[in-house]
Formats: structure tokens, C-alpha cells, sequence
């Protein structure tokens, strides 16, 4: 199986964020994931994309986010260029079951993706995510 690439530089909106993840679905499809593994591949890219713009970026919609995808025969690989403060996943706090709004995302990205990593880079982070394809 040949490795479908997608790649995307936008803006940090939520609209654009909609946008990529309708694209992502249709990769998804391309690549011969199944509706599920589909879906919640969705939704992980989704919920880190949106944490980018509403914490790292703080609403910033003039900066810039870049995702690319790659489908791989075994694995599903991600990365993620945000131009924020650095971050570490450790600084978050554990998620509480309640009906305030926040706190499900990472919690939903470490359930979903094999591995989940985000490093400091000059300007901003470096997130890597990583599922294996079932």
C-alpha cells in the first residue's frame, strides 16, 4: 500500500479547523479506514486543533497552525506546528466528570492515539500523535 500524505496550513479559526477535518474524513476514506477508526481519528485531530486555537493561540486567527497527515500500511502518523507558548500535556489537570465545558480533549486524544507527544520548538510546539491502524 502506497502512503497517503495530506498536508494543510491555515489559519487559526475554528471554521478553518471544520474545514480540515471534513478534508481529514475524506483522507480517512481514502486510506480504507473503517467508519470508526475513521471517526475517532476525527474527532482527536479536532479536539487538539481546537485547543490550539482557543488556548495556545488564544483566538489569534492570524496565526498560523500546520497538520499533516500520513496513512501509512501499519500506522497513522500526525504532526502539528502551533505558534503558542510552549506547552506540556503534564501541565493540564486532570478531567473531571462534570457539565462544565473543557478538559475532555486530551483525555480523548490519549485514549484514541497509540502515543501522543508535544515538544517546545522556536515559535511555538510540535505535536506528534500516532494510531495504529486496525
Amino acid at each position: 500500500m502506497t502512503r497517503l500524505v495530506r498536508h494543510f496550513v491555515f489559519g487559526s479559526t475554528a471554521s478553518a479547523v471544520a474545514e480540515v477535518v471534513e478534508h481529514l474524513v475524506d483522507a480517512s476514506r481514502q486510506a480504507g479506514l473503517d467508519e470508526q477508526d475513521g471517526y475517532q481519528l476525527s474527532i482527536c485531530v479536532a479536539e487538539l486543533l481546537n485547543n490550539i486555537v482557543l488556548y495556545a493561540h488564544k483566538g489569534r486567527a492570524e496565526s498560523l497552525i500546520e497538520f499533516m497527515v500520513q496513512f501509512g500500511s501499519t500506522q497513522i502518523e500526525m504532526l502539528c506546528l502551533d505558534q503558542g507558548q510552549p506547552f506540556s500535556p503534564a501541565q493540564v489537570l486532570p478531567y473531571q466528570d462534570n457539565t462544565e465545558p473543557g478538559g475532555r480533549g486530551l483525555p480523548i486524544i490519549r485514549a484514541w492515539c497509540d502515543e501522543y507527544r508535544v515538544e517546545p520548538r522556536p515559535g511555538g510546539n510540535v505535536h506528534r500523535l500516532f494510531r495504529s491502524r486496525s
